[in-house]
């Protein structure tokens, strides 16, 4: 099967994606979690000194003091290395940076996040031959705080910002997962809560806005 014709990036989620891109492009340079999210709010500190557009969708997003703040009132504020470690453990699932400490051996499994990026790539084949090669991705879980299964990652919410992304396939990606053993009612922990796949993507603007949320929560359902 082909991959996706086209994958539906909304340009805040694009914007945070350039920001991070050379660390997402080689995640065994960062193994440890830790390691990456510590890169990951050097960064976002100096994307806040240079007003760049990524760091306040990631701050607005990130802190719940900043929710609804105009661009000029976070560019204003004093950001500081703890606010950007803050911003950068919130938006992958922890509570704060001292949960990432306490999870510090946390480590990346490669051939998972492979099968995350296929999956939102909407590349049916690929995924579908790594699956069959590790029959235990299906069920495995990220060493992010939120801790999602492939089929959560399916509901374009609660994931690393930059990952909720919608391949107009997404529904047929989700029959495979569903099709190998996934857990239809798994849940990950965000929003101070825990939630399945279709209650993300029923509260998400991404599937909507791609034009497949009908189609995307029949499956689900």
């Amino acid at each position: 099967m082909p991959p996706a014709s086209h994958v539906y990036i909304h340009e805040d989620i694009s914007s945070i994606q350039e920001l991070y891109s050379d660390l997402t492009e080689d995640l065994s340079a960062t193994p440890l979690v830790i390691d990456f999210l510590t890169a990951s709010a050097e960064k976002l500190l100096h994307a806040h000194r240079t007003n760049l557009h990524a760091a306040f969708v990631e701050i607005r997003n990130g802190l719940p003091q900043f929710a609804g703040k105009s661009i000029s009132e976070i560019f204003n504020y004093a950001f500081t290395m703890l606010d950007a470690r803050t911003t950068v453990a919130r938006l992958h699932g922890f509570e704060d940076w001292e949960e990432v400490e306490r999870h510090s051996e946390n480590s990346f499994n490669l051939e998972f996040e492979k099968a995350v990026d296929l999956l939102l790539g909407g590349e049916v084949e690929h995924l579908s031959q790594l699956l069959r090669t590790h029959p235990e991705l299906i069920k495995a879980r990220s060493p992010f705080g939120h801790q999602a299964t492939l089929l959560i990652y399916c509901g374009s919410n609660g994931v690393e910002m930059r990952r909720q992304v919608v391949p107009d396939n997404l529904p047929e990606m989700v029959n495979l997962l569903l099709a190998e053993g996934a857990e239809k009612h798994a849940k990950a922990r965000v929003y101070g809560g825990q939630f399945t796949t279709y209650q993300l993507a029923e509260s998400s603007a991404h599937p909507h806005d791609a034009g497949i949320m009908d189609k995307l929560l029949r499956v689900l359902k």
